[in-house]
């Protein structure tokens, strides 16, 4: 596998669930106004509630998806196959919270490109990528805190294979047998201007 790594020394802060944290204006490329709807045709969606974000992500048709402030309450993964934008609407005040039952997310997007900017990945738990789990696919977090998740390996994050790069994250709080931040498998990984404790 090949890893490439840098870890500029940073202070590490100790936001926790539910309390908003700042992420550079830059993060976010895009902006939405007007109407909430989230009819299946509209492109990009616009989505309040974790059942929306679901029905969002199950439509290939779907390029971006704008989530609005709040906790996202999970009950099971929430899985991408697709290429796909999500985007915090307000940066760090958008919760996707497994509760301690279920992985966040599990990507599998061979040859497709994810982008999620700042979002805070929390409270997820599974064997393998508690956080995420990434076999596939160009991925990009930006902006993203990924915290108080578990695995017996990568609890923040598991990549079986892909290319990761993670820039102005937050990545703390994780627990694992092995890797409690990030466990790679294979796959190219970046690390840009990241805090992890």
């Amino acid at each position: 596998p090949t890893t490439r790594t840098r870890l500029p020394a940073r202070v590490v802060h100790n936001e926790r669930e539910h309390h908003p944290v700042a992420v550079p204006a830059a993060a976010v490329t895009s902006q939405v106004s007007g109407s909430t709807s989230t009819c299946a045709n509209q492109n990009p969606r616009v989505v309040s509630c974790s059942s929306e974000l679901r029905d969002a992500l199950a439509s290939t048709s779907t390029s971006v998806i704008f989530l609005k402030p709040g906790s996202y309450k999970l009950t099971e993964e929430l899985q991408i196959t697709h290429s796909v934008a999500i985007v915090a609407e307000q940066p760090g005040t958008v919760w996707l919270d497994g509760g301690g039952v279920t992985r966040v997310l599990k990507i599998d997007a061979n040859g497709k490109s994810i982008e999620l900017t700042g979002i805070n990945i929390i409270g997820g738990s599974a064997g393998y990528g508690g956080g995420a789990y990434i076999s596939g696919g160009t991925v990009t977090f930006s902006g993203c805190n990924i915290h108080d998740n578990e695995a017996q390996a990568g609890g923040g994050a598991y990549i079986k294979d892909g290319t990761v790069t993670f820039s102005n994250c937050n990545i703390y709080g994780n627990t694992a047998t092995w890797g409690g931040g990030a466990y790679i498998r294979d796959g190219t990984v970046m690390f840009n201007d990241c805090n992890i404790n």
